[in-house]
């Protein structure tokens, strides 16, 4: 986890944020992000969101990582019920051409 100004910095210089196969460990994956950016995530969800469920902190000085992985981890209510329809009805549409092919 980086500042969000380390973030920034990061991205200006053109580093990788994502690094597949670690030199000591091929079988871990790095990534790099920021409090601002988990943030936008738990805001507007998306595919990224499962990717965080088994995410274990080791170390957190001010405790912020913390509300923001719960943030991550609950839909509310509100934008549950907003997504259910575009959700089901992206499940039919699916289902429907699935029959037809």
């Amino acid at each position: 986890m980086l500042t969000d100004a380390a973030f920034d910095e990061r991205q200006r210089r053109g580093e990788p944020l994502q690094l597949n196969a670690h030199p000591l460990n091929p079988r871990l994956d790095v990534s790099w992000t920021c409090l601002r950016e988990l943030a936008a995530l738990a805001a507007r969800g998306g595919w990224e969101l499962p990717a965080y469920a088994t995410a274990v902190t080791l170390y957190d000085r001010q405790g912020k990582l913390e509300i923001v992985l719960h943030d991550l981890d609950i839909m509310p209510d509100e934008r549950a019920r907003a997504d259910v329809l575009a959700w089901f009805d992206a499940y039919l549409n699916a289902f429907y051409r699935s029959l037809k092919a």
